[in-house]
């Protein structure tokens, strides 16, 4: 799945390739990866499970909360400065 970022110091945005978790309730996103713009640079994507874009389908004649994954693809998710112990 490809989400759009944003970078923390350049602020450009480009895309990342992201695997999808089909573990239930999966409770974070995080990488740390290098800067497209400047090597140099560290970013830090941290996505909690409460940020991701949900949405409600019918299972069995309930309704269930599932991930929207479609919408996440459709938002800029902004990185932070990586948190790198020297």
């Amino acid at each position: 799945m490809i989400l759009t970022l944003k970078c923390w110091k350049c602020q450009e945005e480009f895309p990342f390739n992201a695997e999808v978790n089909e573990e239930p309730n999966p409770n974070v996103v995080y990488a740390i990866f290098p800067c497209p713009c400047d090597k140099k640079v560290s970013c830090q994507l941290e996505l909690h499970e409460n940020e991701v874009p949900k949405q409600m389908v019918m299972k069995g004649g309930e309704g269930e909360s599932v991930f929207d994954l479609k919408a996440l693809q459709n938002q800029v998710v902004m990185t932070t400065e990586a948190d790198i112990a020297d």
